[in-house]
């Protein structure tokens, strides 16, 4: 380091500043107007991405239920439909 012209007081100095927070200001800083998402916007994202997650999960498990109907009916004892709705007297 002393090559380089750099000594163990540059570091304590360093130091000292950085803890202070003096260094914070040469830090690059972001530039243009500061971008704020409105709560409904952030909400709105929630939703979509529970949505998507959900009518994914739906798909799965109306596959497997598929499957699950044609091998029982390879076995011989098929699930009847069930209609959702109406009332089974």
């Amino acid at each position: 380091m002393r090559r380089e012209g750099l000594y163990s007081s540059h570091l304590s100095t360093w130091r000292h500043q950085s803890q202070r927070g003096e260094l914070a200001a040469l830090a690059p800083k972001k530039r243009g107007p500061k971008v704020v998402v409105s709560p409904l916007v952030l909400e709105n994202r929630k939703l979509v991405a529970a949505n998507a997650r959900l009518t994914k999960k739906l798909q799965t498990a109306e596959l497997i239920i598929e499957v699950q109907k044609k091998v029982a009916a390879l076995l011989g004892n098929p699930i009847p439909k069930i209609h959702i709705g109406e009332e089974n007297e």
